[in-house]
């Protein structure tokens, strides 16, 4: 499968702003280098990393970038809620990448998570970079919209947290 042109961005975007160096001595830049280092990989593992999220992500990318996509007259999913959605997942801490994709007839990404119908989170990453989210967890409901500027907000990665409890 091929990788579309939106994949570098991404990457460039989400690591720049999430993996800066955190001192400036050459000490710092050293170890910082060599932590990064031992993070790729596990990074970009199928097992641990996000490689299986970006292997939906593409395949979703293939299924939805056409108009009428699922029969209703839905807008192909845009390369610029692709990019988003791509770099937002790069963010994600390795112990909340247990999601499910999926699209929008507006052409945005979803990222959901959850262990039943009614203990459930759902984010749709738009082109614009905005971040639209609902969660029920039993009978407490809760939803709003942020922006996407290069890290996940606290407050979403505390929600995210809270739809994986099992």
């Amino acid at each position: 499968m091929t990788k579309p042109a939106w994949q570098l961005g991404a990457i460039m975007t989400c690591s720049t702003l999430v993996n800066p160096a955190s001192g400036l001595s050459d000490e710092s830049v050293y170890v910082d280098m060599r932590l990064s280092m031992l993070r790729e990989p596990l990074k970009d593992s199928r097992s641990i990393g996000v490689q299986a999220l970006l292997d939906d992500l593409y395949l979703l990318a293939d299924e939805c970038g056409k108009a009428n996509w699922d029969g209703h007259g839905a807008v192909p999913v845009s390369p610029d809620a692709l990019a988003n959605a791509e770099a937002f997942i790069r963010c994600l801490r390795m112990d909340l990448r247990e999601a499910s994709l999926g699209a929008t007839s507006k052409g945005w990404v979803t990222i959901q998570w959850g262990v039943g119908p009614r203990w459930t989170l759902s984010i749709a990453v738009t082109a614009d970079g905005w971040l639209h989210w609902a969660a029920l967890f039993g009978s407490e409901r809760a939803h709003g919209t942020t922006p996407f500027l290069g890290s996940i907000p606290k407050n979403l990665v505390e929600r995210i947290q809270r739809a994986c409890i099992t």
